[in-house]
């Protein structure tokens, strides 16, 4: 079996904001390392975008998709909360 692999650089930051009460808002880059493409992203919705054709082409089914970002979702939560 032919195993294609995909790998990704993720780095997501917290961008301050003019006013010191306001939320902060969170930012990210993506970049496929094999092919070079980047996108830069301001919520998981973007992310997954970019991700989940690479996924699928690995064979992934569709109804598998919502797991995967339920997945990912709940990384990112647990990840804002420790950087808070």
């Amino acid at each position: 079996m032919d195993e294609k692999i995909h790998v990704f650089t993720l780095r997501i930051w917290r961008e301050p904001r003019e006013i010191a009460s306001a939320c902060p808002r969170w930012r990210g880059v993506v970049i496929h390392i094999v092919g070079g493409e980047k996108k830069y992203f301001e919520n998981l919705d973007d992310l997954l975008e970019f991700i989940m054709p690479y996924i699928t082409e690995m064979g992934l089914m569709i109804n598998q998709t919502e797991e995967s970002s339920n997945w990912l979702d709940r990384w990112l939560t647990a990840w804002r909360k420790k950087s808070k």
